[in-house]
């Protein structure tokens, strides 16, 4: 009767009665004289004290169990176990997680090897304490633990249910919110077959947590009804719904609302005990106070919420309220009449946005899977890193711009164990630079421009949004940046003279790929950069006129088609290269010299043909291309190009992969008289077989003109050459796969847009997947290559290059050579942008760590 008294009274949030009833339980308990009865009494009461978030009461008494069975040593292993949870639980509820987690150690040790509902029980719990720890992928692998034990022994539904709840919180934390949804409902379902219509309410604090991380709008009914779910909830798991409805709330502009909930999250976890849902309420009552404009509430309560998440070990908290903060010490600058005292404000705002994007990445390499790393990236990044370029923008940091600019595209390097991954070196833009970021040797953007193209050399960078860019350069002694609108318009225009399906092709082909294909190719070859009436005469034959007029009836394409190659690329050139860069490479150009630039794209800027970027306004004079000013290379994420260790070979040799699958008629007669050729039309196939034979004689150079399969977010290793089995269909040759077979220091990709030369928050492409797998340089086209004798005979001078100069050399002085050959005998088919501006190449570089 007490222990129902006391969870009704804290439910009541009847503060006397829970004391009285807290004490007559502690009191019943301790009149209890016979040892197995008091055990079965102090047990029951335990789970009690926790459920009404007394886990202080809770811990003391589970210790006090423990104590006592270990002594007598007659108990099964199931009941200790069992009372091991729940002394580990009580420890995560005092916010004592590293304890926590070596109590679950000893009832592991008890359990170890069994398929048992204690075993399972272990694994759950030790799950739900590493998800509270933010350890993703930890947490997940135990929840899958004990999902495997529970279908090994026959779990209930609401055994099953518990689980997959937990996978669900972990696919949310991660960002995959609709994987998540659909775990939820499968543990509501389950919840609900059992009858446990408890578990069905609590379910609803990850359901509405996860559909406010993906955007959804909460009416004021479903508001309602889902804080009459927490006053159903047993208080140990009220919090977490209050919390996210005061969350959505605030979100949702509903001030009071949000304040009177936050209010009523402080009075209950104070009087309940529960420090985290206090420092959580804290927290969130500041962005209310921020929205609200008092800004000195809103800083006091982020301070004094910080504070309790450090004490409680809650770093991911730990980083939130740091970057709220930054943007609230941001907020009083704005308001600032005193230059001095903004310019303070900002440098703090500053230091405090690059400290919570530092502990966010960390958290972000930690992740082992992938798909976790881009979510994450997506979720956390979408509001961290605008924010954080801005404050640095604002402040007048510009290195620190170049720097986080780069951050966003450093990737995690496998550990030297082969175990994880390695915590991000921190981002120097030039020498002189503080990094950003710590934990060892920073690497710095400029002198790594400088080791992949020679002294003077300037890396570049890019972000957006979508809507703003941000552009930064650096060298190896300066660094500046700047942002602007992004022109969308100039990328589509560009993008709608290019042979790649688009939506308006989808619809004029009545969602028939091939007609599709046929609508691109078209619309490409009778553009600017392509030039070719014979390809798009040819292509136009095959279409029918209601497929042709809506094609034109695009806007952009027919405004793409009207334009010259120089007028198409110009506004992309000043959307990415500043007015500061380009008077750079002009100076040198005029001074007799070359200009060194190297590119660090994002997958927005994936296609873009940066040789033929005219300089100037070709309005006003004939441009200056950058090709004929300036040396250019792709940048890798400087993570892996500084973790790079590139192949060796002693051989001239070329390997070719000609056509592999037997359906680029172009490719199948790229030759060279120092090259072996594998192919459908060749002496040998190429097959894996084949192909691990003739890489075994270590060549100097691999020239691949076939199909390129790019990675994707949730595999980037699965990015491969398309070779023909044994069979003679389609084997895919992951860059997992040529890592093991060692690939040349040279490499050359012909003919297809997917082999990844730009990356983002995870490399997608074949050219990174080289380089990681020992590539020391990587060319590669960037758009698909019209199939035609023009592209024959082009891809054989480019490969000649290649072979006596290397691929960037290679690829510069042929780039220059077609570029020379168009300005002699004007725009026509074998010499338009589109046949040797779209090429791009990489070049990796090993750092070596400043030992002064």
């Amino acid at each position: 009767m007490t222990q129902w008294q006391l969870r009704w009274s804290v439910q009541a949030r009847d503060a006397a009665l829970t004391r009285a009833s807290r004490e007559a339980l502690l009191a019943a308990l301790g009149a209890i004289d016979e040892p197995s009865q008091w055990v079965q009494a102090a047990h029951e009461a335990s789970v009690f004290l926790a459920d009404t978030g007394l886990h202080e009461d809770a811990y003391d008494l589970n210790r006090q169990l423990v104590d006592h069975l270990e002594s007598n040593g007659d108990e099964p292993t199931s009941i200790v176990a069992s009372i091991l949870i729940n002394l580990a639980n009580a420890e995560v509820g005092r916010g004592h997680y590293e304890a926590a987690l070596e109590t679950f150690a000893r009832a592991r040790d008890l359990v170890a090897g069994e398929l048992s509902p204690s075993a399972a029980n272990v694994a759950y719990n030790v799950a739900v304490t590493f998800a509270e720890l933010n350890q993703v992928d930890e947490a997940r692998n135990a929840y899958e633990e004990a999902l495997a034990i529970w279908d090994a022994i026959g779990a209930s539904d609401s055994d099953r249910g518990y689980v997959i709840r937990g996978l669900a919180a972990c696919l949310a934390r991660t960002g995959r919110s609709d994987e998540a949804l659909a775990r939820f409902d499968e543990a509501v379902h389950l919840f609900r077959q059992a009858g446990e219509s408890l578990e069905v309410d609590l379910t609803q604090v990850g359901i509405t947590q996860a559909r406010q991380r993906r955007g959804d709008q909460f009416s004021a009914t479903e508001i309602a009804e889902l804080l009459a779910v927490a006053e159903r909830l047993p208080p140990a798991h009220r919090a977490g719904l209050l919390h996210n409805v005061g969350n959505l709330q605030a979100n949702q502009q509903d001030l009071d609302g949000a304040t009177k909930t936050f209010g009523d999250l402080q009075r209950w976890a104070a009087e309940i005990g529960d420090a985290v849902a206090l420092a959580k309420a804290l927290a969130s009552q500041a962005v209310v106070e921020r929205h609200r404009g008092d800004l000195d509430a809103a800083m006091r309560l982020n301070r004094d919420a910080r504070l309790r998440f450090e004490n409680l070990n809650l770093t991911d908290r730990v980083s939130h309220a740091e970057h709220n903060y930054a943007l609230l010490l941001a907020e009083a600058a704005d308001i600032t009449s005193d230059p001095t005292k903004a310019q303070e404000l900002l440098d703090r705002a500053a230091d405090h946005a690059i400290w919570a994007l530092n502990e966010f990445d960390r958290h972000r390499h930690a992740l082992p899977t992938p798909i976790d790393r881009v979510q994450l990236f997506r979720e956390v990044y979408g509001a961290t890193v605008p924010a954080t370029l801005r404050i640095c923008l604002g402040a007048g940091r510009l290195a620190d711009v170049a720097a986080v600019v780069e951050r966003a595209r450093i990737q995690p390097v496998r550990a030297a164990t082969g175990t994880g991954f390695e915590e991000p070196a921190p981002i120097a833009a030039h020498r002189e630079a503080v990094p950003v970021g710590d934990g060892g040797d920073p690497l710095v953007l400029g002198e790594i421009a400088e080791s992949m193209l020679g002294p003077g050399a300037i890396w570049l960078g890019w972000w957006t949004n979508g809507r703003r860019l941000v552009r930064a350069w650096s060298t190896s002694t300066s660094a500046a940046a700047d942002q602007g609108p992004l022109d969308r318009e100039a990328l589509l225009r560009y993008w709608a003279s290019l042979p790649i399906l688009t939506d308006q092709d989808m619809l004029a082909a009545g969602d028939d790929p091939n007609i599709a294909l046929i609508a691109a190719t078209w619309r490409a070859a009778s553009g600017p950069m392509l030039a070719d009436p014979g390809a798009s005469q040819c292509a136009a034959s095959e279409l029918d006129a209601h497929v042709r007029d809506f094609v034109l009836a695009d806007s952009r394409v027919k405004e793409a088609l009207e334009s010259t190659a120089d007028e198409l690329l110009w506004p992309i050139s000043s959307l990415l290269l500043s007015a500061e860069v380009r008077r750079h490479l002009l100076e040198a150009h005029r001074a007799g010299g070359r200009g060194r630039l190297v590119v660090a794209p994002t997958p927005a800027l994936g296609r873009i043909p940066w040789a033929a970027l005219p300089l100037t306004n070709p309005e006003t004079t004939k441009p200056l291309l950058l090709v004929e000013a300036a040396d250019v290379v792709v940048g890798l994420p400087a993570s892996l190009a500084a973790s790079h260790v590139a192949n060796e070979t002693s051989s001239t040799e070329t390997l070719i992969l000609a056509d592999s699958l037997g359906d680029l008629e172009s490719a199948r007669r790229l030759t060279s008289p120092s090259a072996s050729v594998l192919g459908a039309f060749a002496f040998e196939p190429a097959t894996r077989h084949n192909l691990k034979r003739a890489l075994a004689r270590k060549p100097r150079l691999l020239a691949v003109a076939g199909h390129v399969r790019p990675g994707t977010s949730a595999r980037p290793s699965a990015a491969a050459l398309l070779l023909e089995d044994d069979s003679g269909t389609s084997d895919a040759l992951t860059v997992e796969d040529l890592a093991e077979l060692v690939v040349p220091p040279w490499c050359l990709i012909l003919g297809c847009d997917g082999s990844g030369a730009t990356t983002g928050a995870e490399w997608t492409g074949v050219l990174t997947g080289l380089v990681w797998a020992g590539a020391k340089e990587v060319a590669t086209s960037t758009v698909p290559v019209i199939d035609d004798d023009i592209t024959t005979r082009l891809e054989g001078e480019l490969l000649r290059s290649v072979e006596a100069k290397g691929p960037v050399q290679g690829l510069l002085d042929w780039q220059r050579e077609l570029c020379h050959r168009q300005a002699r005998v004007g725009p026509e088919p074998a010499s338009a942008p589109y046949r040797w501006a779209t090429y791009v190449a990489a070049r990796s570089v090993q750092h070596t760590p400043d030992l002064q």
